[in-house]
């Protein structure tokens, strides 16, 4: 073999490597169409990736307990806040709260590793509270509370208040844990509705829904970048001086999974059934 084909072989090496980088990009694409599949590629089982994953997680998913939630008693526990209770101080397992279609009327914080939410997609459990920012502050009123590592949450919704008193704003979600995932959920509020509040949080094919303050969070400094915004109320004039609409170059470096280092920890949703 001969100086000439050596380098020709190496050449065409390093060019394969390149064009297989550009196919595996976790950038998320600006098709809804293609999200899917583009999730699928970026996203696999456990059991293809745990070399790459956090090892607190990977632990986490080796032994993973399903508890029920049903208020009719057919589950382990009759309410949300009695299962988080059995979880051990200190637990680095993953606990999957597999929960009834019933609405529970209760406040709920998670503050313990590895803790999911699971509900049927067709038939989502409500989790409500009648708490406001009056009586707890803005922070400490969300109905569910999430100050543990590696959450998920599946098909699961929380209804709106009137808005009407005063204080009568509440946040339907406060998330400050790292690593926590939402999968189809929906999240409803008036005012305040979801406080995320620090760390790194992924969501999927979720719908947040409020007026003033409906995304917010502890952020020292404030940017607000606009992209491809659509539907009602999306016309970009009248918005504060603070907002700025993004260019295509300008908004990509935030669809990425690399942004928030998702491919170390982002699973797909996990699938005991109610």
């Amino acid at each position: 073999m001969t100086s000439k084909t050596r380098i020709t072989i190496i050449e065409v090496t390093i060019l394969l490597a390149f064009l297989t980088i550009q196919v595996a990009s976790d950038e998320i694409p600006a098709n809804k169409e293609q999200v899917e599949s583009w999730f699928k590629n970026n996203v696999g089982p456990l059991n293809t990736r745990e070399k790459n994953l956090d090892p607190a997680l990977v632990t986490a998913e080796k032994a993973a307990k399903v508890v029920k939630v049903m208020q009719d008693g057919s589950g382990e526990f009759k309410t949300i806040n009695d299962a988080i209770k059995s979880v051990p101080t200190g637990n680095t397992k993953r606990v999957i709260l597999c929960i009834g279609v019933e609405i529970i009327r209760r406040k709920s914080k998670s503050r313990r590793i590895s803790h999911s939410s699971l509900g049927e997609p067709k038939n989502m459990p409500n989790l409500t509270f009648g708490g406001t920012t009056q009586q707890y502050g803005t922070v400490d009123s969300a109905t569910l509370i999430v100050e543990s590592d590696y959450f998920v949450a599946a098909n699961n919704s929380a209804p709106k208040p009137d808005g009407k008193r005063p204080g009568a704003q509440a946040s339907a979600l406060r998330i400050s844990g790292d690593k926590a995932t939402f999968y189809n959920c929906k999240i409803y509020g008036f005012q305040d509705t979801v406080c995320d509040d620090q760390n790194k949080h992924f969501f999927k094919d979720c719908l947040i829904q409020g007026t003033v303050d409906y995304i917010f969070g502890s952020g020292k400094t404030v940017k607000f970048g606009e992209y491809q915004n659509k539907g009602p109320g999306a016309d970009p004039k009248g918005r504060s001086p603070l907002a700025h609409q993004l260019t295509p170059e300008e908004a990509k470096p935030y669809l990425t999974l690399d942004l928030i280092e998702g491919s170390k920890w982002i699973l797909p949703p996990p699938t005991p059934k109610v």
